[in-house]
């Protein structure tokens, strides 16, 4: 079973630029993600398991 771990990078869709954007794991607390995008300065807060069970939505990049 797929685990989100800090320091894992994963794609994260954006529908309304229809396409995918590289982002860091930077804290795992009561399964809320926080992740950190690679290219521009800004953050999203997610659910572990949403990003597990939407593939079409997230996607595992490199393992930490």
């Amino acid at each position: 079973m797929l685990e989100v771990k800090q320091g894992q990078v994963w794609e994260i869709y954006s529908p309304l630029a229809t396409n995918w954007s590289r982002a860091k794991v930077v804290e795992v607390v009561n399964g809320r993600v926080r992740l950190r995008y690679q290219l521009v300065p800004d953050q999203v807060t997610c659910d572990a398991s949403e990003m597990t069970r939407h593939p079409e939505k997230y996607r595992l990049v490199s393992d930490a």
